[in-house]
């Protein structure tokens, strides 16, 4: 079967959704970013957006949100993806409530200071998902 490039991703952000009633998925790329809202375990939108600084990830993630007539703090937003060096997680951190970050380590910027941390638990949880396997 023909399948959309964003297919995978679309289906493991309706998964990601069911431990909340409103998700927002945002998945960075190299030169872009992709957009998913979903309520009640429905897409209500999604699309790509470009990318070069933080402020962009913010500007079309509220314009979308403000056409939609939605308010970013009744998402429980998840940022995954290519992480840049130029992104200012204190920002996001700002405007999107609750935030939840799930860079791989490998893509995580050096400015994080919780990358050693992170890189540990992410390869602890993957060797027990392999294990478990």
């Amino acid at each position: 079967s023909i399948r959309h490039e964003k297919s995978i991703l679309a289906l493991k952000a309706l998964n990601l959704a069911k431990e909340h009633s409103n998700f927002m998925l945002i998945n960075l790329c190299v030169n872009h970013f992709d957009l998913f809202l979903i309520a009640d375990n429905k897409l209500l939108f999604f699309n790509s957006f470009p990318m070069h600084n933080t402020d962009e990830i913010l500007y079309f993630t509220f314009d979308v949100m403000q056409q939609q007539h939605l308010k970013a703090s009744d998402f429980a937003p998840r940022i995954t993806g290519i992480a840049p060096e130029f992104l200012k997680t204190d920002l996001l951190f700002k405007y999107l409530p609750g935030l939840d970050i799930q860079f791989s380590p490998e893509n995580m910027p050096e400015s994080l200071a919780f990358k050693s941390l992170f890189f540990t638990a992410y390869h602890l949880i993957k060797w027990e998902l392999y294990l478990a396997a």
